[in-house]
């Protein structure tokens, strides 16, 4: 079986004549395919997130540190207290 590599399949891809409709076709049929993709492996694995969910995330994490709610440890047992009631 040939490699092809994705440069080779865009140059294909260039060389037809698509229509503007065939194009957005093409296009929507593979973003279409990566959300599922996506999906599954969100099931498999729910702690994957995206790049604006984890960026999301982290600001809900600095507006609570910034309003006080946080909890400072101070022990081995503190911590591993901590870790275990998650």
């Amino acid at each position: 079986m040939a490699t092809i590599t994705m440069n080779g399949i865009w140059d294909f891809l260039q060389s037809l004549s698509l229509s503007t409709r065939n194009k957005k076709w093409l296009a929507d049929r593979l973003i279409h395919d990566v959300e599922r993709e996506r999906a599954a492996a969100k099931q498999q694995d729910p702690t994957l997130m995206t790049k604006e969910e984890f960026f999301a995330k982290v600001d809900r994490a600095k507006a609570q540190y910034e309003r006080g709610e946080y909890k400072t440890i101070h022990s081995h047992e503190e911590l591993e207290a901590f870790l275990n009631s998650l």
